[in-house]
């Protein structure tokens, strides 16, 4: 029995020889990690200039992610409650602050910006062509696909909505 012990701790004890190898290659992509790198800036950039035009304009500082954490505390004091119409009415996706900050995340909301840079800008179009923002209450406008008619509907105030997997104080 000792044999097999000794083996077994022998290959447990040390990171495997196809992990060190793989770790090794890891380093030699560093030209594709600066195109995904400049990639992730571009699409901040495409947020954090596009959503300030449906009035989400604080957010939390985003170097070195991608998502983007906002505030939407001007709209709601529920992240969650937000984040739900955004989805029916406008089609795109948002993770509640919540999720991540139990304390200060029901002002706030995440957009991933891990997409490409044409999916941000459909995302953002997507959102200000759905959402009107009057005072402190959100509208949204559903157009019919026939004839292209708009319905308003309010929503509470303590509700909104925004972006496709696709995220400071003040903005960067």
């Amino acid at each position: 029995m000792r044999p097999i012990e000794r083996l077994q701790q022998n290959l447990a004890i040390s990171v495997p020889t196809l992990s060190q190898i793989a770790a090794e290659a890891a380093f030699e992509g560093r030209v594709e990690m600066e195109q995904v790198k400049r990639g992730y800036q571009e699409n901040r950039r495409i947020l954090i200039a596009g959503l300030p035009q449906a009035g989400i304009d604080k957010f939390l500082p985003a170097d070195g992610a991608f998502y983007l954490y906002a505030d939407v505390s001007k709209f709601t004091s529920d992240s969650f409650e937000f984040a739900k119409p955004m989805l029916e009415q406008a089609h795109v996706a948002a993770t509640p602050g919540i999720d991540f900050d139990p304390v200060r995340g029901h002002q706030f909301i995440r957009f991933s910006y891990a997409r490409s840079a044409d999916e941000m800008r459909e995302a953002v179009c997507a959102y200000r062509a759905v959402a009107r923002i009057d005072a402190r209450t959100p509208r949204f406008f559903v157009s019919t696909p026939k004839t292209h008619a708009t319905q308003e509907t309010s929503l509470p105030s303590s509700s909104m909505a925004w972006l496709v997997g696709i995220p400071s104080s003040p903005r960067q």
